[in-house]
């Protein structure tokens, strides 16, 4: 498995050094084909703008999220293409399967209650996720250590995976083919993993089958300290594999904001919102991103108001309800 992984205390120092890594890698091969995998969609969206902006454009650059990655191992796989379960087939499964004689007794007195097959397939999902198979389940199933409650689950998640499988298969069965191409995946763009600090077994899977044949590279939120525990496993767990390892030093930027705090009045909401909307410009003109600036509203004011104001500015704007202070 050939991997690196960056670890810095800040985000903003990992996006800079999957700017410096992008740069380095198109300056090598200005056309090849590069992945950036991200957390979301919407994260992709802003790290294409972000190293757009970086690097005065970018070309043959993707932003997948794990589905899209997933897609793509398939693609340059000689595998053949599953069929796929229909959809709500799941819920029609767990629905059978609760009606059959043969449900496991520690769920009968539970079976018929509302909202059963949504919890059973979100406790599949947790299952097969964490890399439990309908073979590995039988087997555990069958364990003299395994107690009435989780026998009776193994045994009812074996079936619900034997009928999904049956029936085409859906994105675990997937997940699960795609593990067993290590050795044999044709992925070779390089791959950036950016702004991971945990997988799940199925995740972690993948990107070995990729890291077999293309060049893998992690930029994980950490630092050496209590704050950071949450991503100290995955850290430890690539320096255990040999990955080889660049801890960014801590940053810290001239002072970019305000060295006083601001007072001013307006006539009406509208002008105070502009008002506002021109100061959030200004701080961006010195370097501050948008992702660090927030606007405090008093309670039951209409956000649409500035939402549309900060439309018109070219601002990015997302309103989030609470006592987030």
């Amino acid at each position: 498995m050939r991997a690196k992984i960056v670890t810095a205390g800040s985000y903003h120092s990992l996006e800079e050094a999957l700017l410096r890594d992008l740069k380095a890698l198109k300056k090598g091969n200005p056309l090849g084909p590069v992945s950036i995998l991200s957390g979301s969609n919407l994260q992709g969206r802003y790290l294409r703008t972000l190293l757009a902006t970086g690097t005065g454009g970018i070309f043959n650059v993707d932003f997948p999220a794990f589905p899209d990655l997933l897609s793509a191992v398939e693609r340059r796989s000689t595998a053949p293409a599953l069929k796929g379960v229909p959809p709500f087939t799941a819920q029609a499964i767990v629905e059978s399967l609760s009606a059959s004689r043969d449900l496991p007794g520690y769920f009968s007195p539970i079976a018929g209650t509302r909202g059963f097959p949504e919890a059973a397939i979100s406790a599949f999902s947790d299952l097969s996720e964490a890399g439990c198979t309908r073979d590995l389940a039988v087997r555990l199933g069958a364990s003299k250590e395994t107690g009435p409650g989780l026998r009776s689950l193994l045994s009812l998640f074996a079936e619900y995976r034997k009928s999904v499988d049956g029936c085409g298969g859906d994105v675990h069965t997937r997940f699960e083919r795609a593990a067993a191409l290590k050795g044999r995946c044709n992925f070779k763009d390089p791959l950036l993993v950016y702004g991971f600090y945990d997988f799940n077994a199925r995740q972690w899977e993948l990107l070995e089958c990729v890291a077999d044949s293309a060049p893998v590279t992690f930029y994980v939120p950490w630092r050496d300290e209590k704050g950071f525990r949450f991503a100290a496993p995955l850290v430890n767990r690539c320096r255990s594999l040999g990955f080889d390892v660049e801890e960014l030093a801590a940053v810290r930027p001239g002072n970019r904001w305000p060295a006083e705090l601001e007072i001013f009045s307006a006539p009406d909401p509208e002008a105070e919102t502009a008002e506002i909307a021109g100061r959030v410009l200004e701080s961006a003109g010195r370097g501050i991103r948008f992702g660090e600036m927030a606007v405090a509203l008093t309670p039951g004011c209409d956000a649409s108001l500035a939402r549309e104001i900060f439309g018109e500015a070219g601002i990015p704007f997302h309103a989030a309800e609470g006592s987030l202070l």
